[in-house]
């Protein structure tokens, strides 16, 4: 009877464990795929507000408008990301979440870049609208349309980008 209660038990630890170092490898998993996105949206980020500096200072009308929202915008993008970055390296050192703890911090995760896409479809539109409102308003014609250019370009990015990491995180999963 000893035996057979011993081996129940070991039976039971062993397959908790296990179940442990696949939340283990999950939340590894999503902290490394965050980690690689926040860097190609740093990235990303850095190398629209570099170009801009220069369009905005060589450019002219809608041009420089475009780059200036573009400047505006991936400030945004860039401290955003940074944030991230620097949240998940001092989450990696001093935070281990354990079973269903990381199931619901992987689904929520996920949701949030699906959320997201939806958000880039209406920037998207927003900037279609701009271009629109720039068409009938002559006084101030470029700052509408090359805003509105900037907003479609950088929320198309966000939209693929959102779709990628909705994407990744799922694959995580397998």
């Amino acid at each position: 009877m000893r035996l057979v209660l011993t081996f129940f038990f070991l039976t039971v630890f062993v397959k908790l464990d296990a179940q442990e170092q696949t939340y283990s490898q999950l939340l590894f998993k999503d902290r490394k795929t965050l980690q690689n996105g926040m860097y190609v949206l740093s990235g990303w980020a850095t190398t629209n507000m570099g170009v801009g500096l220069i369009g905005y200072q060589v450019g002219t009308g809608e041009n420089r408008r475009f780059h200036e929202m573009n400047m505006y915008w991936n400030s945004v993008s860039l401290g955003l990301a940074v944030s991230s970055l620097l949240r998940s390296k001092n989450s990696m050192k001093h935070q281990t979440l354990l079973g269903e703890d990381a199931l619901h911090h992987h689904y929520r995760t996920e949701k949030r870049f699906l959320f997201n896409t939806g958000i880039n479809l209406a920037y998207v539109a927003g900037g279609f609208w701009l271009r629109e409102r720039g068409m009938h308003h002559p006084t101030r014609s470029d700052l509408f349309k090359g805003y509105g250019t900037s907003v479609i370009t950088q929320g198309a990015f966000l939209l693929l980008f959102d779709i990628y990491m909705y994407y990744r995180f799922r694959k995580n999963m397998q």
